[in-house]
Parts: C-alpha cells; structure tokens; sequence
C-alpha cells in the first residue's frame, strides 16, 4: 500500500474540506491543489486544524495518508451523528465536487507515489 486517501463526511450542502495537520502535507498539497486547478479552491481553503480520524492508524504503519473531510454538518455542526445526519441532508453537488476533486489528484497521486523499480 502506496497511500490511504480516507474520504469522509463530504456531503454537506455547504463543502468545506478542513486542511487537517495530522495528514500527509504532499498528499494533501497533491489533493487540494487539484481542487485550486478546477477552481474549486473555495472548498479547501480554510483554516487547518488537527484531525484524528481513521486515516491516523495507516500513518502509524509508515503509510502516508490524507483525511478528506467536512467536519461541519448542518446549521452549527448539528446534525453530524444525529437523527438529522441522513440522506436528504446530503448534497449531491458536495458529493461531485469532492469526487472531481480525487479524481484530478489521483493521477498525480500515482506518479508521485509510484512504488520504486
């Protein structure tokens, strides 16, 4: 295993994908970056902040990893692991936006962590 890219919890109608300090810096550049080149940098542009999520067990093995992730769900973080986090309070244009975001760094992704010959 090359990498983990850990995507979580982007569905909120209002995208923002949080810069998390305990990520990969080169696989988040990599990420965000391909965001900024579809002008999509709006979605990832906000304040960093420590993250402990799953993607922390992977980086414990040595493997760079990279949590992509809105913290924020709903007026206030309200609905995040409540009775009001369910499908109709996901947005499907959140969820495009993040899926045309890892499918722009994915390339480089793969030629930045290709294994060595």
């Amino acid at each position: 295993m090359r990498a983990l890219v850990l995507l979580d919890m982007l569905g909120d109608k209002d995208l923002q994908i949080q810069r998390d300090t305990n990520s990969d810096r080169r696989l988040q550049a990599l990420f965000f970056g391909a965001a900024r080149d579809l002008g999509l940098g709006k979605h990832v542009d906000g304040p960093a902040e420590e993250i402990s999520d799953d993607h922390l067990r992977f980086r414990e093995l040595g493997i760079p990893s990279v949590d992509l992730i809105d913290l924020r769900f709903g007026p206030n973080n309200s609905w995040w692991h409540t009775a009001e986090d369910k499908l109709e309070n996901c947005s499907k244009a959140s969820l495009a936006i993040a899926g045309r975001i890892v499918l722009a760094g994915l390339p480089a992704l793969e030629k930045d962590f290709r294994r060595p010959r």
